[in-house]
């Protein structure tokens, strides 16, 4: 029943050309989430993706973080609605959905968000695959993802990094284009030969204060 109404959701999108990608949690998809699917909405699309989720799925408490740069940096959860499946995480699917790339910054002790560079954001976008399935849907290059992860533990959670995204990351890196993933890095870090490096190396604990200049 979730699995239905999640990639009824997902159709609708496809059909009304909203422009969007899975940033995470789409691994084990189509047959379930990891845990929470984080989507990543283009700006001129919003409008349109938030009608189509309020028809297909209920909504939690939005979060409005501010201007940075180019917009707003808006949060929209939503989940699918019915009795609890226990063989979903959280017993539904949660789609945490994004208006831009937007993550704790550094230079207020990460106590604030800031966009990442709207020629990231929109790289990511451009260089996006689509999986072929019933329902089709969007997720980042292999590239692209694994930068996303990176900037995950490095900027939203301070360097502690999270085992589940050091393992999606070693499963992706056999087919890597290392110097796609060098030009991706260099978009948005300090240091990219660095990181690229570190990654390579399963150095992930040098990361944050390669980045942070320490």
């Amino acid at each position: 029943m979730h699995k239905d109404k999640f990639f009824n959701f997902i159709k609708a999108l496809n059909e009304n050309d909203v422009v969007y990608y899975f940033m995470r949690g789409f691994a084990k998809l189509p047959e379930k989430p990891d845990t929470d699917i984080d989507l990543v909405c283009h700006l001129s699309s919003w409008d349109t993706f938030n009608q189509i989720a309020s028809r297909h799925l209920k909504g939690e408490k939005f979060r409005d973080h501010g201007f940075a740069e180019y917009c707003d940096m808006l949060y929209y959860p939503y989940f699918t609605t019915g009795k609890p499946d226990r063989s979903i995480p959280n017993g539904r699917f949660r789609v945490d959905s994004y208006n831009c790339l937007h993550m704790k910054s550094p230079l207020n002790d990460f106590k604030t968000r800031w966009t990442l560079p709207l020629s990231f954001n929109n790289y990511v976008f451009d260089k996006r695959v689509k999986v072929e399935h019933e329902v089709p849907y969007y997720i980042p290059s292999v590239e692209c993802e694994i930068l996303l992860l990176v900037l995950r533990d490095v900027l939203d959670l301070k360097g502690r990094w999270k085992s589940k995204h050091i393992n999606r990351i070693e499963s992706l890196k056999p087919v890597c284009d290392k110097e796609e993933l060098l030009h991706c890095t260099g978009m948005v870090l300090p240091n990219a030969q660095g990181v690229v490096d570190c990654i390579y190396n399963n150095e992930y604990d040098k990361i944050f204060n390669l980045t942070m200049g320490k």
